[in-house]
Parts: C-alpha cells; sequence; structure tokens
C-alpha cells in the first residue's frame, strides 16, 4: 500500500465527518443543512477535529513510509549477508572439491567416504543457490528453504 494513501484517506474522512456532523445537526437539532455552520464555537470543534484526523493521516503515512524503509533496510542486509556466505560457502567448497581430486590422485581411496563427501559438497552447494534465490526474506522462507523437511 503506498504511503501517501493515508493522507488522502485522512482529507477524506476529516470531508466526510464534517458532512455527517452538518447532517447531524440537521436531525438532531433541526436546524437548516449548512456546511458551514454560524455558531463560531460549532466551527472551532469541527475544524479541530477534521485537522486531527488530517494530522493522523500525515503521521499514519510518516510512520508508513519509515517502516517501508526499514523493510527495504532489511531485504538489503539479508541480500548483502546472503551474497557474503555464499562467497565463502563457494570458497569452502571449491577446497574442498580440491581436496577430493588431490585425495583421488595421490592415495588410495574409500569410494563410500568419497560418496558421502559428495553429497556433503553438493547439498552445501544447492543450499546456498536456494538461499540466494530468496525473494522474500522472512524466518519462515529461509527456514523452510534450508530445512525442507522440518
Amino acid at each position: 500500500m503506498q504511503a501517501g494513501k493515508y493522507r488522502r484517506i485522512g482529507f477524506f474522512v476529516a470531508i466526510l465527518y464534517w458532512v455527517i456532523e452538518s447532517w447531524v445537526h440537521t436531525i438532531v437539532f433541526g436546524e437548516a443543512f449548512a456546511l458551514i455552520p454560524t455558531d463560531p464555537n460549532e466551527i472551532y470543534m469541527r475544524t479541530v477535529i477534521a485537522l486531527l484526523v488530517i494530522g493522523f493521516g500525515f503521521y499514519a503515512c510518516h510512520n508508513t513510509q519509515r517502516l517501508l524503509e526499514k523493510e527495504q533496510q532489511r531485504i538489503q542486509v539479508f541480500m548483502q549477508t546472503s551474497r557474503a556466505t555464499q562467497h565463502i560457502l563457494n570458497n569452502f567448497l571449491n577446497q574442498m572439491q580440491l581436496f577430493r581430486m588431490v585425495e583421488q590422485k595421490n592415495a588410495p581411496h574409500n569410494p563410500e567416504l568419497v560418496g558421502k563427501l559428495d553429497a556433503i559438497v553438493k547439498e552445501a552447494a544447492d543450499q546456498v543457490v536456494a538461499l540466494s534465490q530468496i525473494t522474500d526474506p522472512t524466518e519462515e522462507n529461509i527456514s523452510r528453504t534450508i530445512f525442507p523437511g522440518h
């Protein structure tokens, strides 16, 4: 929702209040319908209430804008953290693959152990890719991506 929408809603509610208040005065007090009352006290009371409603619209707009900016910053921090994590893990995975190649060349290897190492490297790589593709970084989305069985 656009933050500026609250200002427009505040103005609309203030105008609606003013019209309803005029209508109530016509029904309850039997006065002729008038959008601008003749009693200065009535003008003062309506103006104060209308300004409070409009002010609340501006306040809501300002706070909504701040919340949207904080949310955008939170997403940027997550994305930067995800990129940094991906960089670190990619370096680690590359080193593990290098270790595996050196191990295969230099020593007799245990195929079961190599298979487990390959599975670990593949799982970590898949999780890094999945984490970097999250567009809505909520706790649930991150957990569901990294821990799909839980």
